[in-house]
């Protein structure tokens, strides 16, 4: 028997892949934890698409039932032109169900909420922290947070997000890397806003 201690991984980010790793790296004798820099996991965001390949994770995961309970509700786009008359209008199960019935179109929160449940157990998280500096060595990674005491893991994962800190730590600042392709696009929800909340509408225009 194999007596050697587990084997220890340090996730950044506790959002959509830092918790699905931790589950992972976990069933697999990882002893995990996950340093998130908000003081829980976060709600909000825009609409997940889970299709393909990731049906089959989370079924094997075990988690599909529940997100499928939690699925974003059919919704209608519509288009409109600049005096406001419509264009088009599409149903979002028009698309995301014709192609294969079983994938699901989830909000970010829902699933931030099932995967930490699921989690929360087996992982360690700490919340109001994140990563200050990372040395490796043959040892593993020495790592200093904002706030925790030092630590040394034998593997540090990025998983926080587009503009990653722990991707910065490690290979330098993102203008290094980045390409801006000359668009920018946000997306939110607006409490009260129109009378048919299962209804979005879309205008584009140049500018």
């Amino acid at each position: 028997m194999n007596h050697a201690a587990p084997r220890t991984a340090l996730i950044s980010g506790a959002s959509i892949a830092g918790p699905a790793l931790a589950f992972w790296l976990h069933r697999y004798g990882f002893d995990v934890t996950v340093v998130e820099r908000s003081a829980a996991v976060r709600g909000g965001g825009y609409n997940i698409d889970i299709r393909g390949a990731a049906v089959d994770v989370v079924k094997r995961m075990g988690i599909y039932d529940e997100l499928k309970a939690v699925r974003t509700p059919p919704q209608t786009i519509t288009f409109v032109g600049k005096d406001g008359h419509e264009i088009a209008s599409i149903n979002t199960v028009d698309y995301v169900s014709q192609v294969n019935p079983e994938d699901l179109e989830i909000a970010r929160g829902e699933v931030t909420t099932v995967l930490y449940a699921h989690t929360r157990d087996d992982v360690e998280y700490v919340f109001n922290d994140s990563i200050a500096t990372l040395d490796t060595h043959d040892g593993g990674v020495d790592v200093t947070f904002t706030r925790g005491a030092p630590r040394t893991f034998d593997i540090v994962v990025g998983a926080d997000g587009i503009h990653s800190n722990t991707r910065r730590l490690v290979f330098g600042e993102e203008s290094l890397f980045s390409r801006y392709l000359g668009y920018t696009v946000a997306i939110f929800t607006v409490d009260g806003f129109g009378s048919e909340p299962q209804r979005s509408t879309m205008y584009n225009v140049p500018g």
